[in-house]
């Protein structure tokens, strides 16, 4: 979507049908059907096209749950060392290409944690603030260490900005509605932020 927003706003005259066959999709049902196609595949649609943004959703689907029954110290070394070299290729590809590359992780639910998190299955902490409320990436510190940035979209039910009500009383639930936030959570190009959104039919537009 930011992909065929971005061609409308530099080129109004092209229609929204025009737009979107611009863009490619391709399904990956596995771990190795992703990875054949991020190993090959994605590198020769980016060296024969001009592409300026790959999108992969979810890079931790398969991660998570395609190693089920392996035993958890495998596990994890597996997933470990497929993340490093993944992330290496990502890294070649959108240097050599000179395209953005957005990789969409999950979060797991943390209980009893308020600050760093062990990670991987090995105790031992990461280094990066990676809790968010109760809330952490799926993929750990290894794939934190790997990415040159991290983005985090939430959400939670609360009134607008611009809504007065008594403290002293429930808040009707007409006055609540789905509050979004895009957080810059660490970038070597920019200092953490956090601004909040809206959702349309247009994307996100910032309040």
């Amino acid at each position: 979507m930011a992909d065929a927003r971005a061609s409308q706003m530099n080129n109004p005259a092209m229609s929204s049908t025009q737009v979107m066959r611009r863009i490619q999709v391709a399904e990956l049902d596995d771990m190795e059907t992703m990875f054949h196609a991020l190993s090959y595949k994605l590198p020769a649609l980016l060296s024969t096209q001009q592409v300026r943004l790959v999108v992969i959703d979810s890079i931790a689907a398969h991660l998570r749950f395609d190693m089920e029954g392996t035993e958890p110290h495998d596990f994890y070394k597996q997933r470990s060392s497929r993340l490093m070299q993944l992330g290496a290729r990502l890294k070649q590809w959108a240097h050599e290409y000179k395209c953005a590359i957005v990789c969409v992780n999950q979060v797991k639910d943390v209980f009893g944690v308020q600050t760093s998190l062990p990670v991987d299955g090995d105790g031992a902490e990461s280094e990066f603030k990676m809790v968010r409320g109760s809330k952490a990436p799926a993929l750990g510190a290894v794939w934190a260490s790997v990415v040159n940035a991290r983005v985090m979209l939430h959400q939670r039910r609360g009134m607008a900005p611009n809504v007065t009500h008594d403290a002293e009383h429930e808040v009707p639930s007409h006055l609540l509605r789905t509050r979004r936030w895009i957080e810059n959570v660490f970038s070597p190009w920019a200092p953490p932020a956090q601004c909040e959104v809206t959702l349309g039919d247009h994307g996100f537009t910032a309040l």
